[in-house]
C-alpha cells in the first residue's frame, strides 16, 4: 500500500539530497526513510533503538545507533558522522517516546521529560550548524478540546492540551516553540492524527488499535476502556510519511500541517471495537466496556484543507483497507502472540 504520487510529484526535490531522519527505525519513521532512500536522497537515521520498528533500512547511507537527546550526537550525525563533513541539506525529526493513552494517563512526568529534549535538541544543533531546512513531527494532541472537532493549524497554541495526554503534550508544544524561535530558515511542523499500520508496537505500551487487536485475538473478550462513544481520526501510516515527505518539500517556513483525514477516517470508540472484532475473525467476540480509564477529549478530528492546498497532499487509505492491512501484517510477523 505505498503511495507513489506523492514520490513522483516530489522525486526531484528530493534526489541527491543528504537527509538526517531522527528515529528513523520507528514505526513511521522507517517508512519515511524508505520512501526518501526510494526519490534518490543520501539518508542517515539516528535512533537509539528504544522503541524501533525496523532492524534497518535498505540502502540508507549511515545508521548512527545513537540517542538524538544528546547534542553532540546530533551534531555527529547531522555532519553525516565525521567532523570533516559540511552539515547536511534537511532533519526530519520524529525521535519521541510515545505510548497510548492508558500509559500516558498515569505517567505525565516521564513522558514529559523522556520528550522535550528530543524535541528540542535537534532544532538547536541544526540551527546552530546553518542546515536550512527542518521538519518537526509534532502531534493533534497539541490542541485544546475546545479547538479539536476540527482543529485548525492557527489553534494549536491556543489553551491547554486534554489533561489525559498532558505531558506528552506540552512536550510536543515546547517542541515545535524551539522551531519557531530558531533561525532556521525554513522550519516546518507537522501535526499528524492517530497514526496506525504495519510497523506499529503491540507491547503493553500499544495505541489503541494494537492494542484492541492483541485482545481480539487473545482474549476471551475485548476488553475496552474509556467511553464507546467518543470518536477519533485515524490515519495509515503511509500516508502519514507521503504528508511528511510533502512538508519537507514544499511546506511553508514556520508554517504547522495537519496531517489527517478531514474526519474521513473519524469513528466511535465502540464501532472501532466492532470492526477490529471483524477484522481480527471474532465478530461475536464479547465487548465490554469498563469505563473510567482511557481519557482524552470525547471528539478528535482535524481539518487538513491547508495540506492539501500548499502541499498537494490527501490521506488516501480508508480506514477498513488500513485495519485490515495492519492486521494481515501483525499477524504474518507474529506481533499478535
Amino acid at each position: 500500500m505505498n503511495n507513489s504520487r506523492i514520490m513522483e510529484v516530489y522525486e526531484s526535490f528530493y534526489n541527491g539530497k543528504r537527509i538526517v531522519v531522527t528515529g528513523g527505525l520507528g514505526f513511521v519513521g522507517s517508512q519515511l526513510s524508505d520512501k526518501l532512500v526510494q526519490m534518490g536522497a543520501k539518508v542517515y537515521i539516528v535512533d537509539d533503538k528504544s522503541h524501533s520498528a525496523s532492524n534497518g533500512v535498505e540502502g540508507v547511507e549511515k545508521t548512527f545507533i545513537l540517542d538524538a537527546s544528546n547534542a553532540g550526537s546530533c551534531e555527529w550525525a547531522f555532519r553525516g558522522g565525521s567532523v570533516n563533513e559540511s552539515p547536511v541539506d534537511m532533519v526530519f525529526n520524529l525521535a519521541a517516546s510515545v505510548a497510548g493513552v492508558l500509559h500516558n494517563m498515569g505517567h505525565h512526568h516521564e513522558m514529559f521529560k523522556g520528550n522535550i529534549d528530543l524535541q528540542t535538541i535537534p532544532v538547536a544543533v541544526a540551527d546552530s550548524l546553518g542546515i536550512p531546512i527542518f521538519v518537526q513531527t509534532s502531534s493533534v494532541c497539541v490542541y485544546d478540546p475546545k479547538h479539536n472537532h476540527p482543529s485548525f493549524e492557527e489553534l494549536g497554541g491556543l489553551g491547554s492540551p486534554d489533561k489525559a495526554n498532558a505531558g506528552y503534550a506540552w512536550a510536543k508544544r515546547m517542541g515545535e516553540q524551539a522551531v519557531h524561535f530558531s533561525n532556521i530558515e525554513r522550519p516546518v511542523i507537522v501535526r499528524p492524527s492517530n497514526v496506525f499500520g504495519p510497523g506499529d508496537h503491540f507491547d503493553d505500551k500499544a495505541h489503541v488499535i494494537p492494542a484492541l487487536m492483541k485482545r481480539a485475538v487473545l482474549n476471551d473478550v475485548i476488553d475496552c476502556y474509556g467511553d464507546p462513544s467518543y470518536i477519533r481520526e485515524f490515519i495509515f501510516s503511509q500516508d502519514v510519511a507521503d504528508g511528511m515527505v510533502a512538508a519537507g518539500a514544499a511546506g511553508k517556513a514556520h508554517q504547522e500541517y495537519n496531517i489527517g483525514t478531514n474526519r474521513r477516517n473519524t469513528i466511535s470508540m465502540g464501532q472501532l471495537a466492532e470492526v477490529i472484532a471483524r477484522v481480527c475473525g471474532v465478530p461475536d467476540k464479547e465487548i465490554v466496556w469498563h469505563g473510567g480509564s482511557g481519557g482524552g477529549d470525547p471528539l478528535r478530528w482535524s481539518n487538513a484543507d491547508l495540506a492539501r492546498t500548499e502541499l498537494d497532499w490527501v490521506s488516501e487509505v480508508e480506514l477498513i483497507d488500513g485495519l485490515k492491512y495492519t492486521f494481515q501484517w501483525a499477524t504474518e510477523y507474529g506481533k499478535i502472540k
